[in-house]
């Protein structure tokens, strides 16, 4: 199940993030793209992929993205 959500700073400053759980879960991995990146680059989602594979709760950020 994947939810999101945004969190900010008191500088205005904003950080979404994307938790993808999984039901039976092995372990919970943080998946953060360098600061010109975003989850959608396919080395960021190959990363997601293989961890999926593996039963991992997924952890992404994206920042700056007011909606």
């Amino acid at each position: 199940m994947e939810k999101s959500t945004i969190i900010s700073s008191r500088d205005n400053k904003d950080i979404h993030v994307i938790v993808d759980r999984k039901d039976n879960q092995s372990d919970i991995v943080f998946i953060m793209p360098g600061l010109s990146g975003d989850t959608e680059q396919p080395h960021i989602r190959s990363f997601k992929e293989a961890f999926d594979e593996k039963g991992f709760t997924n952890n992404g950020f994206e920042r700056d993205c007011r909606t």
